[in-house]
């Protein structure tokens, strides 16, 4: 139970994080690249599990090429 709610609002953090990296236009990749660092701490803490790590930083990933396209046009 603990660890489902710690994930949930993990997650939740981190989407709100997402967002907030789409509205701030002038430093997007520093806001990603604060989310992979918080992240990797917590998958090394045992907070996270690797298979939601890596689920995670997939979804940064693509949220960051969005955004680097977004920013191109």
């Amino acid at each position: 139970m603990k660890t489902t709610l710690s994930a949930a609002l993990i997650s939740g953090l981190v989407m709100f994080g997402v967002g907030a990296a789409f509205a701030a236009e002038t430093a997007p990749t520093v806001s990603i690249e604060k989310q992979m660092r918080d992240l990797k701490k917590m998958a090394g803490a045992g907070e996270i599990s690797a298979k939601e790590y890596n689920k995670r930083i997939a979804a940064l990933k693509a949220s960051a090429q969005q955004t680097a396209e977004a920013s191109k046009k």
